[in-house]
């Protein structure tokens, strides 16, 4: 069997994805078996994507719980998701498991991209034979793509009306490589601009799409620890707020001579200077922004959507309290863009 040198930190880029150099013996026998169980799972998911790791311990022959063999009739899956304790998540992969006739194990990966990432790289680089399927996020695809981890999608996978299904755009710049397919997207996530609506009427302002209206609602004094502005700016999760600020103002993530990049940043710099929003939150993650933000110590914050729930089930979730909102108007700029996050699931084979 080949290997090639794990991930590293230096060939990560901002967009996701990754691959599985492998003995091919049997391929041809697992990729058949295997790919109309993968296709009718990216069906049922819908918008959804997952990543298998079929392993193979002899021909025709599967892991089970006990590590004896069975057939493909009485196949288990294990897979290796971020998603393994969200009750919906559970009830939809029981429902699949039904649906495709197998049995589908759930095993949890880090909540924190870091520590994830170090997991998944870890498992690869380890050619741990307990996964067949891992959930990655597309700084992961495109990090491990070219490193050669993943296994192409075939047409008995991933095949043309399903992919037709998805942007061709985001499929050539994303999900391919050197015109080979290697994951397809299961969850999108799209950046929402979030307000409390308390701190509006405590800075009397109906809402901030004038400059005016805006920059009173940053310069409100609410009081202790209370913030007109909240992020997360502990160092895996920073490029979230500046990526989306610079967006908002014009600019370009990848490019530190345009003016309106170096505008965004300054916005930042001025925002904690002037303690609109608090310095210390270069410790926080999302869950502490999340949790500040629903005790009432925000203004506003950019969230991606797949946290809605989060606040939904707060207990603050309301017109009257937390709750989406339009970006303000003074920063929705000609030729702006929104931050898009997108996990992928490519296949494996050990």
């Amino acid at each position: 069997m080949r290997r090639t040198d794990g991930p590293d930190k230096s060939s990560r880029v901002m967009n996701r994805g990754f691959r599985n150099p492998v003995d091919r013996r049997g391929e041809k026998n697992i990729r058949g078996k295997t790919g109309i169980a993968f296709a009718s799972a990216i069906a049922l998911v819908s918008c959804f994507v997952v990543f298998r790791v079929f392993r193979q311990h002899g021909q025709g022959e599967y892991r089970t719980e006990d590590d004896s063999c069975m057939t493909e009739e009485e196949q288990i899956l294990t897979i290796l998701t971020p998603d393994a304790f969200v009750d919906e998540f559970q009830g939809f992969i029981e429902e699949t498991g039904k649906k495709l006739g197998m049995k589908i194990r759930l095993e949890a990966t880090s909540q924190d991209a870091e520590s994830r990432e170090a997991q998944v790289s870890n498992l690869l680089t380890s050619w741990n034979q307990d996964v067949d399927l891992i959930a990655i996020n597309d700084e992961m695809a495109s990090e491990y793509i070219p490193k050669g981890y993943l296994e192409p999608l075939g047409e008995d996978v991933l095949s043309e009306g399903i992919r037709s299904s998805f942007s061709e755009e985001y499929f050539q710049k994303v999900c391919m490589y050197e015109g080979e397919v290697y994951s397809a997207p299961y969850m999108l996530d799209i950046m929402m601009f979030w307000i409390n609506q308390k701190f509006l009427e405590e800075a009397g302002v109906s809402d901030m799409n004038t400059e005016d209206r805006f920059e009173h609602f940053l310069e409100t004094d609410y009081g202790e620890n209370r913030y007109a502005y909240g992020s997360a700016w502990e160092q895996s999760y920073a490029y979230n707020d500046l990526f989306q600020t610079v967006n908002l103002f014009g600019g370009d993530y990848l490019d530190w001579d345009n003016e309106n990049s170096r505008s965004a940043v300054q916005y930042l710099k001025d925002l904690a200077e002037n303690g609109q929003t608090p310095e210390d939150q270069v410790f926080d993650q999302y869950d502490q922004m999340e949790q500040k933000f629903i005790d009432g110590r925000y203004g506003c914050i950019y969230l991606y959507s797949g946290a809605m729930n989060i606040l939904l089930n707060s207990g603050a979730y309301s017109d009257e309290g937390i709750h989406v909102s339009s970006i303000p108007g003074v920063l929705r700029k000609e030729d702006n863009h929104c931050d898009l996050a997108v996990f992928d699931q490519p296949l494996f084979f050990t």
